[in-house]
């Protein structure tokens, strides 16, 4: 059942920043001179004692962060779903609702939330205008307190992206703004929305748990090309010398949001680079300039790493007083197991286990490291397989294949990997023998069988799909000198029509399932 909702979508007032009202992604709004900056809002709350119950119910557009005196509650929304050079604002929009008693007091109690007005990762995507929406609704006695013009807002301009990296310039932040006790009277009171996006008016629930969040501290921080001599730390505080390079070992790959504690002067520049093996190209790279004193910052994109490097510019040592990698992942468990007598296949399913986890966040990720769109239904139909042979767990695989749908509703069943489309009714149909949901094959049936519909559109006489728009996407490798990630019809037509008639076969178990003939 979805939300009913109080509060207003909520963002600066026009009239004051008539500059800072658009939102930007990878392929929307990404012309011109483009603004990157975050609008944090703030609102101070009293109880008279802590509740029973206290759900917090949010979104935000492109993305946010949201705290309860001053702990991290929520990154979010959970992926909406786009395809590959999408530049149609999505129709739909992700909330999500979680129980925030444990964090709330009897007195004084703050809510704050950042919101980024340019995508971190490539798999965002935006309505094309920014916007905050909140409920915390609390029991004994009921009340519901939500985004409103009396909350407080104010823009941040101390993170922006430059070519290949995101720099952070903390002298520009307000300090210990996300905290009960800071004085925010000199912000504005936020505005509310009206005529918002079509996107936001089908706010629907995202029905995943959430992510689990943990530290992991490096297994080691050394010089970077140390030799004999050179002197290895395995622990902070660790003072952090100019123009050195330092290596932080987590000893394996993981994902999550890089944290540190450094103290330093006004000025002093910190640089990490994230990457999965030495010697490789970064992942992530991040420029941060220090403010005067001690700080803490926790970066917010999302990393795919084992090492870090990390070096400076300062007239003085910095102090690196803690380091470490908030794993950030799906909840999963391990249901499935295997062993044999090969040690060789025990450390694949090992491996393999861990891969697949790594990938699994708000959906299944192509890669940790490029986190492409929710349109790459190849890598997302194995994985799913994965997942269901290791964990078990359907509700991630459920929400990847609504996302699909929707998106393909709104192109008109047209995805940018045209292939892959016809995958998604693979994996749809993998979904119904592992869960035997009949709800939501007979929720998707229209869109499985207007995308077929499509398909048909590009049969010639002879019963092949020689009129697609394209035959992506085949496999990654050549033939006959041509690439078979987008090969000609010559190559693309065999393929494409065979993935169809599967699909078709595979359609017409799914409405025979749902009673249809």
């Amino acid at each position: 059942m979805n939300h009913t909702w109080t509060g207003d979508w909520i963002w600066l007032d026009p009239k004051t920043c008539p500059r800072f009202q658009s939102t930007h992604t990878q392929w929307i709004n990404n012309k011109g001179n483009l603004d990157n900056y975050r609008v944090l809002f703030r609102k101070v709350f009293t109880l008279d004692q802590s509740p029973n119950e206290a759900l917090l119910y949010s979104s935000g557009d492109v993305s946010y962060r949201l705290y309860v005196n001053g702990n991290l509650i929520q990154n979010g929304p959970d992926n909406i779903g786009s395809d590959y050079l999408d530049t149609l604002p999505p129709r739909h929009w992700f909330y999500t609702v979680r129980n925030i008693r444990d964090y709330l007091v009897s007195g004084e109690n703050t809510l704050a939330a950042e919101l980024y007005a340019f995508h971190l990762a490539l798999s965002e995507t935006t309505t094309g205008r920014g916007g905050f929406i909140c409920d915390l609704e609390l029991d004994d006695p009921r009340r519901i307190l939500a985004t409103d013009s009396n909350w407080h807002a104010t823009l941040d301009t101390a993170l922006g992206k430059i070519p290949g990296a995101l720099m952070v310039d903390s002298r520009k932040e307000s300090c210990d703004w996300r905290s009960p006790g800071y004085d925010d009277n000199g912000w504005e009171n936020a505005a509310e929305l009206r005529n918002i996006p079509s996107g936001w008016q089908n706010l629907i629930p995202s029905r995943i748990p959430a992510l689990i969040r943990f530290p992991v501290k490096p297994v080691e921080i050394r010089l970077s090309g140390e030799g004999s001599g050179r002197e290895i730390s395995r622990a902070c505080p660790l003072p952090l010398l100019p123009d050195e390079e330092y290596i932080s070992d987590f000893g394996i790959n993981l994902t999550g949001y890089i944290r540190f504690r450094i103290s330093g002067k006004a000025g002093d520049t910190l640089t990490v680079s994230s990457c999965e093996s030495l010697g490789s190209p970064p992942n992530r790279i991040l420029y941060y300039i220090l403010r005067q004193g001690d700080q803490v910052f926790e970066t917010p994109y999302f990393s795919a790493h084992r090492y870090l490097e990390i070096t400076t510019k300062s007239g003085n040592q910095i102090m690196l007083k803690d380091l470490s990698t908030v794993y950030t992942g799906y909840p999963v468990q391990y249901r499935g197991s295997f062993e044999c007598s090969d040690p060789f296949l025990n450390d694949l399913w090992q491996v393999a286990r861990w891969a697949t986890q790594l990938c699994m966040n708000s959906y299944h990720m192509d890669s940790p490291v490029h986190q492409e769109p929710i349109a790459c239904t190849g890598d997302y139909l194995i994985q799913a397989l994965n997942n269901y042979c290791a964990f078990g767990d359907p509700w991630l695989v459920r929400q990847d294949l609504i996302k699909t749908a929707l998106m393909l509703r709104k192109k008109n069943y047209a995805m940018f990997h045209t292939s892959y489309s016809l995958l998604w009714v693979q994996m749809l149909h993998d979904y119904y023998r592992y869960t035997g949901d009949s709800a939501l094959v007979k929720e998707l049936l229209p869109d499985v069988n207007a995308l077929l519909d499509r398909f048909r559109s590009y049969t010639g006489k002879e019963g092949l799909l020689s009129g697609c728009p394209d035959y992506m996407f085949m496999d990654w490798t050549g033939i006959c000198g041509f690439n078979a990630h987008h090969p000609p019809a010559v190559i693309g037509i065999g393929y494409m029509t065979a993935f169809y008639y599967r699909a078709l076969v595979l359609a017409s178990k799914l409405n025979l399932a749902c009673g249809e003939r």
